[in-house]
């Protein structure tokens, strides 16, 4: 089981910047289906804890890709957290911030090598 994490992600309010929803791309480069739980956590406009927004979790067929859309507006910050259940499946996970127009915003980018490890989640 690999967990990886975006960092907090600073949403600002200004609507050249903000992010209103987060999309999370999974492509499965294996010949095998993989099993992916996306977490996402953010903080409030109106609070300083970090609280979960969602839990949801998806399957990639073998060679194909799927993409899911998640509201984070009116947060101030929200972290994405990627779980590929099955070690053996090849997974590359991307997540894009999307305006309320649909177009991207650039500063909430995360490729699949700038996604973090989550050290305390990994087995030994």
């Amino acid at each position: 089981m690999s967990t990886y994490t975006s960092g907090l992600m600073t949403n600002p309010q200004n609507e050249e910047e903000q992010a209103v929803n987060v999309a999370v791309n999974a492509r499965n480069l294996g010949p095998d289906q993989a099993l992916i739980i996306v977490q996402l956590f953010g903080v409030p406009w109106s609070g300083t804890g970090l609280v979960p927004i969602y839990v949801s979790g998806f399957i990639v067929p073998p060679d194909s890709a799927i993409s899911q859309t998640y509201y984070v507006g009116g947060n101030t910050a929200y972290e994405v957290q990627v779980n590929n259940v099955d070690d053996l499946s090849e997974v590359a996970v991307s997540l894009f911030g999307l305006k309320a127009s649909g177009e991207l915003v650039p500063a909430h980018r995360v490729l699949p090598l700038e996604l973090s490890p989550m050290l305390g989640m990994l087995q030994p």
